[in-house]
């Protein structure tokens, strides 16, 4: 964090995403502008006693004529009636005054768009921020935007690594939030259970884990999400604002020092470089997603794998996993499709939540691994079947069922460190699909593990290179076998039998120049 002075507060995006500094602003009762900006993209949020009341954006799709065309409350052609269309709060005035749209319908309008603004700038992972309680929104302009909605979608967007990446430790303390009722709809399962625990106590997420004995996954995400709704208010964590960030703030003289136009509308002379203009407003990069919805939704109902969803490519690195789901979440986001048929918006809910999860699976490292795994083995299933002269969309043996059943059962124990338990459901994965070489190579390499198995080991690595001899990936198992267990000659002599079966192997070659260095 680097203040330029008491009153303005400045850092990153990465290190306090959007919606935490919303929550942080809503918690402290702040008021004043939080200025947004990831390259050519500006925005600014304004708050009074840490309700969030107006917001504006230099995205044309911000504009009040863009929304109102595309909610079909005016139409094109009569845009020219109006020679100010291009500027807000002008073309608002015009519109009323010549009553083609009501004062509660453009109130409306307003509160959409602002929704907007937020939802976009949401998915923002980079950029900086500045708060500052100088500038002000005019009386006439604040709004009452309800926002806790897309806070607690965002919140649940992520998967639980990040999120408990999020809180400090068990320590933190969290206070429920005297609030009107809401439907328990609103609520996953371990969200509403956390709210009947806390009643109206304080309690740390220590204590809350004893008593509601949920699993540190499910206990972050819960409590994550609802302090993004504003059903609790957190303490002891890491937050944007510190005690004498607070201090600062809450004795300064907060006064308008402009008006919502000069906030908007800069003389070209004095122009800020981070000031959001309605006169020539600087276009963002939009996503590259140039994808009718249409084609979105059938993606879904043929995809072969999580990839296939994302329109990535099953080696990019774990950076394009998250760009991809972030572009795909801002164009096909389900509020997007609120208002739209009903069936289409379950559709684009459904649509979402398996995006999510792609997201989920792919982003870390871990997670992924046993997915590609998964999937090497299932397509390695379906070879074997054509090659047998079965169609390849053939229903697998009861056999091969049962292989495929215990080898993601073992990739589970692995992901949870069980080295035992991955071990006896590889040995039968083995059994019931011996002619499988990639049951074969994982069950080498887990009993590789221990010295004591190790020509056990040993011999089920060289099967799967028998059953797969121009597989890299099982080959590879065979040679980080001979390498670690200083057999260095062993490990070279296999790179050299791959390479007369695939001559020119990149990732051999380079394998084979590590090994002789």
């Amino acid at each position: 964090m680097s203040p330029e002075n008491g009153l303005e507060i400045k850092s990153t995006i990465e290190k306090h995403p959007l919606a935490e500094l919303i929550v942080e602003i809503r918690q402290n009762k702040l008021g004043g502008s939080l200025r947004l900006a990831m390259g050519d993209k500006k925005t600014i949020i304004y708050f009074d006693d840490g309700r969030l009341i107006y917001a504006v954006s230099n995205s044309r799709e911000h504009r009040l004529f863009t929304h109102l065309l595309k909610e079909k409350l005016i139409e094109q052609k009569e845009l020219s009636q109006f020679p100010d269309f291009a500027k807000d709060h002008e073309f608002a005035a015009a519109l009323k005054a010549a009553d083609r749209l009501s004062k509660d319908q453009l109130a409306e309008a307003a509160k959409a768009i602002v929704r907007q603004i937020v939802l976009d700038s949401l998915s923002w992972i980079k950029g900086d921020f500045t708060f500052t309680p100088l500038a002000r929104v005019r009386d006439d302009l604040k709004l009452e935007v309800e926002i806790g909605d897309l806070l607690m979608n965002y919140g649940r967007c992520f998967d639980t690594a990040w999120v408990m990446n999020r809180f400090r430790s068990f320590d933190e303390s969290f206070t429920p939030v005297q609030a009107e009722t809401r439907s328990s709809d609103n609520f996953r399962e371990n969200e509403s259970i956390l709210l009947v625990a806390f009643g109206e106590r304080t309690m740390t997420a220590e204590a809350l884990r004893a008593a509601t004995r949920m699993p540190e996954s499910l206990l972050f995400s819960g409590l994550y999400t609802i302090w993004l709704g504003g059903y609790v208010e957190r303490a002891n964590w890491n937050p944007a604002f510190s005690d004498l960030d607070l201090k600062n703030l809450s004795s300064a003289q907060l006064h308008l020092v402009k008006k919502a136009e000069d906030v908007q509308t800069a003389r070209p002379a004095d122009k800020d470089a981070n000031a959001v203009t309605e006169e020539t407003p600087v276009e963002p990069v939009e996503p590259a997603v140039d994808l009718p919805v249409e084609e979105y939704l059938a993606r879904f109902e043929k995809y072969e794998s999580l990839y296939d969803l994302l329109a990535i490519d099953e080696k990019a690195p774990t950076r394009a996993v998250r760009e991809a789901y972030l572009a795909l979440a801002r164009s096909f986001h389900p509020d997007r499709y609120r208002r739209e048929d009903p069936e289409l918006f379950k559709k684009m809910q459904a649509a979402f939540t398996e995006l999510s999860f792609a997201h989920e699976s792919l982003r870390d490292e871990r997670l992924r691994r046993n997915y590609d795994q998964k999937l090497e083995s299932e397509r390695a299933m379906r070879k074997r079947v054509a090659e047998r002269g079965g169609d390849a969309n053939e229903k697998m043996t009861q056999g091969e069922e049962s292989g495929l059943q215990n080898f993601e059962a073992a990739l589970q124990c692995l992901t949870e460190g069980d080295l035992a338990g991955a071990a006896t459901h590889l040995a039968r994965a083995v059994h019931y699909s011996p002619q499988n070489a990639l049951y074969h190579a994982h069950y080498g390499k887990v009993l590789a593990e221990s010295a004591q198995f190790k020509f056990k080991a040993e011999g089920e690595l060289q099967t799967a290179v028998r059953l797969d001899a121009t597989n890299w990936k099982i080959r590879e198992m065979l040679i980080e076998f001979y390498t670690d267990y200083d057999m260095v000659k062993r490990a070279e002599g296999e790179i050299g039998r791959f390479l007369e079966l695939v001559p020119n192997h990149k990732e051999a070659l380079a394998a084979l120049a590590r090994i002789r260095a």
